[in-house]
């Protein structure tokens, strides 16, 4: 799976992620591992393509495309065409320019008040489908928007951020916008499609997501979390344990240290350095893959014949 930790990283855990991660949720646990932990080091980042990551996609939907003769039952885990993704992110392409100016007009403007961001993820992406109380995106988006219409300060604005990768033709800015004015909120809430998330993440008041990665990165600066589905950095001391209603008017920032912590043990236990989206990503990712996997099967041999001897 893609890393917990973006870029430069990937994601290896037995049972699976998130709400099916071995990965004690406990603070005073982190906190004990890290000490044995090292720090980590300076790597040089992992590199990737766009032109890669397209090329593969096309060669993957091409082969689910003619392989359906074959196998006629296969059913993929994403949703939706692959003709319509293709055309949306044409539209994407031949409108950029005018999304990235409009973002940092709305941006500018949304700094001037004490705001919260949300950033939106992909209503395909399976960590919404299987690790969240939600069936889709647009259901997680006006769930926050009621919440914030009822509990939020009235002096508090609300910005929630497009995915990069939603290539879709669902209409989020009417949706929001229709949401937000229903709400008699119209002038607190904003979208866009664009932005550097790193700097909204570490200027917001708090982040509100369902389980988005984005979330290391407010973490990271201290900002307050409030997670709505199963995710794996989702435990008190790190991010917010009570109601996305009262989160609003008390964003607990995560303990000291303890977002430090947490990165160095995951970085330990469950993720792997390298990518897919480049020739010399792939080659890392593999090399540190079978380095980890010998590792963990020496380790667990060693750990078998001293349970062996103890009997």
């Amino acid at each position: 799976e893609e890393g917990y930790l973006r870029p430069h990283w990937m994601t290896l855990e037995l049972e699976g992620v998130n709400a099916h991660s071995q990965l004690k949720r406990n603070k005073d646990w982190v906190v004990d591992q890290a000490k044995s932990v090292a720090v980590e080091p300076e790597l040089p980042p992992i590199t990737a393509s766009f032109r890669r990551r397209v090329r593969d996609a096309t060669r993957h939907y091409a082969a689910v495309a003619l392989g359906r003769f074959a196998y006629p039952h296969y059913r993929s885990h994403r949703p939706g065409w692959a003709l319509v993704a293709a055309l949306g992110w044409t539209w994407k392409f031949f409108t950029g320019r005018y999304r990235a100016a409009q973002a940092e007009r709305i941006v500018e403007q949304v700094k001037r008040h004490r705001f919260f961001l949300m950033p939106l993820q992909l209503s395909g992406d399976y960590q919404i489908r299987a690790h969240s109380p939600f069936p889709d995106m647009p259901g997680a988006a006006a769930y926050v928007l009621e919440s914030f219409a009822s509990h939020a300060p009235a002096d508090a604005h609300l910005l929630m951020k497009a995915h990069p990768l939603d290539s879709s033709f669902f209409d989020w800015a009417g949706f929001i916008r229709g949401r937000a004015a229903k709400l008699g909120m119209a002038e607190r809430v904003h979208y866009i499609d664009g932005g550097d998330l790193d700097e909204l993440a570490a200027q917001a008041a708090g982040m509100v997501c369902v389980n988005s990665t984005s979330a290391t990165l407010a973490l990271q600066a201290g900002t307050s979390v409030c997670a709505l589905g199963e995710a794996i950095y989702k435990f008190p001391g790190l991010t917010f344990s009570g109601h996305v209603d009262e989160f609003w008017s008390n964003p607990t920032p995560p303990d000291p240290g303890l977002y430090e912590a947490f990165r160095r043990v995951l970085v330990d236990q469950c993720l792997v350095r390298g990518g897919l989206a480049s020739e010399s990503a792939v080659t890392t990712l593999v090399e540190n893959l079978a380095e980890k996997l010998c590792a963990g099967s020496v380790a667990h041999s060693v750990a078998s014949q001293a349970v062996m001897l103890k009997k």
